[in-house]
């Protein structure tokens, strides 16, 4: 899981502890594709399922959270990118600007389910696990897991 660089650092991990969501590690990267797709990468590498990004979905220059992602996810869950940003938008008209992507990096049992949330403070607090209920899911029927309390590894903007 990780802060935007304008998020306050710590609401991501007691938002998703309101929803039973344990986050095992907080990975801080410069912005960038580069060090966006390497968090991702070794957070995967370390056994991470569910990989939280936050920041860096938006429109401006450094918003390259998207492309950073795009190449690591072997299907795309459009669906609950959609739930996501519908949700978002009931919270603020600029949820409708995030590009942020959801998917699974594998649908075998090393696969992550990997989160794109918009970085604002007010607009990534709203991809929360009840906004998408169906998000841990596939992750956990691709991976033959049936816990209900999911690890989270957040990367993204410093």
């Amino acid at each position: 899981m990780v802060s935007a660089r304008t998020s306050p650092a710590r609401w991501p991990s007691v938002s998703l502890a309101e929803h039973d969501v344990i986050v095992d590690t907080v990975d801080l990267v410069p912005d960038g594709v580069e060090p966006v797709r390497e968090a991702i990468r070794r957070a995967v590498s370390a056994g991470a399922r569910v990989v939280l990004t936050t920041g860096g979905t938006g429109v401006t220059p450094r918003d390259l959270t998207p492309e950073a992602t795009a190449p690591l996810l072997e299907t795309r869950i459009e669906g609950i990118e959609a739930q996501i940003r519908a949700h978002g938008l009931t919270k603020t008209p600029l949820a409708g600007l995030s590009r942020g992507l959801v998917g699974v990096t594998s649908r075998s049992a090393d696969g992550a389910l990997v989160v794109n949330a918009p970085g604002l403070a007010a607009g990534s607090r709203t991809p929360s696990p009840s906004s998408a209920p169906g998000a841990p899911r596939p992750w956990s029927s691709s991976a033959a897991e049936t816990t209900e309390r999911h690890r989270a590894l957040r990367s993204g903007s410093a």
